[in-house]
């Protein structure tokens, strides 16, 4: 924790010297799921610092970009991170929310960040499976009259063989929440983990998931509120290849393996993390993030050098000028 604390205290210096004009995006799934002593993202402790080292480093953080930012995180369900997450917001003095474990713990989802909150809500789903994920909506003063909408999401997952109608009713929900909040800021940033993509393809696939999912379920509700998916990302945020996707956790394998034959996840190559701004907003640059790998012990999983990824999924960053 030492380590951590150093790095939030360069972290906060390099935040003032940083140039004001933009604001600096970032959408980050950490896999930081552990439940009554078995890890559903394998080695959960063991990379929860070299994720908080990554995220809050002041030289190579993506959310150091611009003065400000928002970040948005999905599955942050562990007491552990949620505690180091908040110590580091206070030392940095940034809003974060949720500020209390219990509103977090059949979630995940919390945003930080160093815009001040006019208003803040969380809305979950009407339906949910195994979890009570939504939709963490923030309404952030940018000053001179200007504010952000920032709603950060989480939803359902499709398999292989079906879209799932609870991924879809997710999706749909999504369009409920923009229809009510889409303008009551001047500005608009929707980003998470929609387990949906153009590129979404499984290793068996029985169904044009890409055009069910992505482009029949979610990009009508994204026209038609006037917001554009950033573009120009050079890599997945879903790699096949990453060995915390290619070797679960014995509980994940075991459960794949009776339901889909498999003992990997069905999903390969795809990006199924994203950032939507509305319109009228300039995007200055956008990239994956947190996909370089860090020197992590993880059961074998390591490559020759001890590096892993950070976390199963990479995240995303998009810098806006407002």
């Amino acid at each position: 924790m030492k380590l951590v604390l150093l790095a939030t205290t360069i972290a906060f210096y390099f935040l003032l010297q940083t140039a004001a004009g933009s604001v600096s995006v970032v959408t980050y799934n950490m896999g930081q799921l552990s439940s009554w002593g078995f890890d559903f993202v394998a080695c959960t402790e063991d990379r929860r610092e070299p994720q908080l080292r990554a995220i809050f480093d002041a030289k190579s953080s993506p959310i150091f970009k611009s003065k400000k930012f928002v970040l948005f995180i999905q599955e942050a369900w562990t007491h552990r991170i949620f505690q180091d997450l908040l110590v580091i917001s206070d030392i940095l003095s940034l809003y974060m929310y949720p500020k209390k474990f219990e509103f977090l713990r059949n979630n995940g989802q919390i945003t930080i960040t160093n815009i001040k909150p006019l208003e803040i809500s969380y809305h979950p789903y009407s339906i949910d499976k195994h979890s009570n994920k939504g939709m963490l909506y923030m309404k952030l003063d940018l000053g001179n009259g200007k504010t952000l909408g920032a709603l950060n999401v989480h939803t359902g997952y499709s398999n292989a063989y079906k879209a799932s109608d609870l991924h879809l009713v997710h999706l749909q929900e999504i369009n409920h929440f923009l229809d009510k909040f889409r303008d009551k800021s001047t500005h608009f940033v929707l980003g998470g983990d929609f387990n949906a993509g153009p590129d979404m393809v499984f290793r068996d696939q029985q169904y044009d998931s890409a055009k069910v999912i992505w482009e029949d379920g979610l990009m009508p509700h994204i026209r038609r509120h006037k917001l554009k998916h950033i573009q120009g990302l050079a890599k997945k945020t879903w790699d096949g290849n990453n060995p915390l996707v290619t070797d679960p956790p014995f509980a994940i394998a075991l459960s794949y393996f009776f339901w889909n034959l498999t003992l990997n996840w069905d999903q390969v190559d795809s990006t199924l993390d994203h950032i939507f701004v509305s319109e009228e907003v300039t995007v200055k640059e956008s990239s994956v993030v947190f996909d370089r790998p860090a020197k992590i012990s993880c059961y074998g999983r390591e490559d020759k050098n001890g590096l892993l990824p950070l976390s199963d999924h990479y995240g995303v960053n998009a810098v806006l000028e407002i």
